[in-house]
């Protein structure tokens, strides 16, 4: 995927000078978060994405680093790999496109996805969104009753503190990002304002919010 850089450039008269596009390609600006994030990953194919999804496989998406991609030999980039079949089951008609998931939603569910990817694209961000949730009793409150549930109902075997770093925090930086959006079937009932575990920690909220900005999404 070509870089944000590279597509100014492409895009330029080759006889016309592009500032915008020089001063990112040496660094002077940091493209935005979304840019960062968007690069972050790779989408796998609908037939890649076949292989990592059994039949009524309850989730919706998986991002897989390093040892874990077992699609492919190049372990360099993590993968996104959506469960097409789900979506397309569970989205109204007219949100598909002969009923298939139309690109713009793919894109939008790849860029939720790579919500996994924050910690090693903006670490600073990633930092303080973590220290104000564990830091607020509510909200981890609410990831231990997260927990017990998926416990029960979803046969989640790991130790708390790796499931709530590698899979529930991540999750919950999506649900708030994506609260009510009727795209997302689990989330469209959710409100960022009634949110339990987040309407009660104000500075995971302020922090969210900003998270918010950055990706263009307030």
């Amino acid at each position: 995927m070509a870089n944000l850089a590279e597509l100014m450039a492409y895009n330029m008269p080759k006889s016309a000078p592009n500032p915008l596009a020089e001063a990112l390609a040496q660094g002077e600006i940091k493209p935005s978060l979304k840019q960062r994030l968007r690069e972050s990953a790779d989408l796998a194919s609908r037939e890649e994405a076949k292989g990592v999804f059994k039949e009524d496989d309850r989730r919706w998406m998986e991002t897989s680093k390093g040892d874990d991609i077992k699609t492919r030999k190049d372990k360099s980039k993590p993968v996104v790999y959506i469960n097409y079949d789900k979506w397309e089951n569970e989205l109204p008609d007219d949100r598909l496109k002969n009923g298939k998931l139309p690109p713009e939603l793919v894109d939008k569910y790849f860029m939720a996805e790579t919500m996994h990817n924050l910690e090693d694209v903006d670490p600073e961000t990633y930092q303080k969104l973590w220290d104000a949730a564990t830091g607020s009793e509510a909200y981890m409150d609410w990831a231990a009753n997260s927990y017990e549930w998926d416990q029960k109902n979803n046969n989640e075997r790991r130790p708390f503190d790796k499931y709530l770093k590698t899979s529930r925090f991540d999750q919950t930086l999506g649900g708030y990002l994506h609260a009510g959006d009727p795209d997302f079937p689990t989330l469209q009932p959710w409100s960022r304002t009634e949110m339990p575990g987040y309407a009660e920690s104000p500075e995971f909220t302020r922090l969210l919010n900003e998270l918010a900005t950055q990706m263009g999404m307030q």
